[in-house]
C-alpha cells in the first residue's frame, strides 16, 4: 500500500460529532490477509470503547484513554471495599465520578466467545425491539435504531446505534459518551522503499488523538 494509506488522513477527518451511527463497542478486522511476520501480511484494525458519564464530569472523563475505556475490559459485577458494584457502572480511577457502559461485554467460558448485551435501559426507555443482529423501534415504522456487525466466523465485530436517537437518550440523563478508539494499519512486505518517513518514525498529535507511523525491518516470523 501506499504511504497515504498508512497515514489514514481519511479516518483522522471523520468526526463522530456528524456521524449517522456511533460505534459503542467495535473489535473489528476491516481486513487481514496472509499470516503474521511474514511478506504478504496486510491488516486494518478498528477497536472502540466507550462510557456514558454525567456532563457535569465532562473536564474529568475527557482524560480517560484507551487503556481505561478500551476494549481489553470485560464487564461484570464485583466488589470493592465491601460495596457491590454492578456491572454496568464504570467507576472512574480514583472513584471521581461514575458512568454507565451501554454496552456489556460478558466473556465467555473455555472456548466461546464473549457475548455483547446492548443496555437495558436504552432498549425499553426507547422501545426497541430486537431483530436478530438489528434492534429496531416499532413506534417510528420500524426504523432502525443499532445494529450488530459481525465477522465471517460469526463473532462480534461492532455494536453502533443511531446518532439521533442516542443524543435524545443522553440528553434525557444528562450525560454525554466517551468514546476512545485505537486504529492499526499495518503490512509487511519485502521492499518499503516507497515509505518515506524521516528516520523511519513520525508522530502528530492532535486534540485528543495521536497518530505514529513506523517503518522497520523483522526476521521472518516477526520479531525486530
Amino acid at each position: 500500500m501506499d504511504q497515504v494509506w498508512f497515514e489514514m488522513s481519511d479516518i483522522r477527518r471523520a468526526k463522530l460529532a456528524t456521524a449517522v451511527w456511533i460505534p459503542l463497542r467495535a473489535v473489528q478486522n476491516i481486513e487481514r490477509t496472509g499470516k503474521y511476520g511474514f511478506v504478504g501480511f496486510k491488516e486494518d484494525f478498528f477497536g472502540t470503547g466507550s462510557v456514558a458519564v454525567p456532563v457535569e464530569n465532562k473536564d474529568a472523563a475527557i482524560q480517560l484513554g484507551w487503556d481505561s475505556v478500551g476494549i481489553a475490559h470485560n464487564h461484570a459485577g464485583y466488589v470493592e471495599d465491601g460495596r457491590y458494584i454492578p456491572a454496568d457502572v464504570y467507576v472512574s480511577h480514583g472513584g471521581n465520578f461514575v458512568g454507565v457502559n451501554l454496552v456489556l461485554d460478558q466473556r465467555g467460558s473455555g472456548g466461546e466467545k464473549s457475548e455483547w448485551h446492548l443496555h437495558q435501559d436504552f432498549v425499553t426507555t426507547l422501545g426497541l425491539k430486537r431483530d436478530g443482529d438489528i434492534w429496531v423501534r416499532p413506534d417510528e415504522d420500524y426504523i432502525e435504531v443499532a445494529r450488530m456487525i459481525r465477522a465471517s466466523d460469526g463473532s462480534k465485530s461492532r455494536l453502533e446505534v443511531r446518532a439521533s436517537h442516542l443524543r435524545d437518550y443522553l440528553c434525557a440523563r444528562g450525560m454525554g459518551l466517551i468514546v476512545t478508539s485505537y486504529r492499526d494499519r499495518s503490512e509487511i512486505v519485502q521492499d518499503a522503499s516507497h515509505i518515506l518517513w524521516p528516520n523511519d518514525h513520525v508522530e502528530d498529535k492532535g486534540d485528543h488523538e495521536r497518530w505514529a507511523g513506523r517503518k522497520m525491518a523483522i526476521h521472518e516470523g516477526g520479531e525486530p
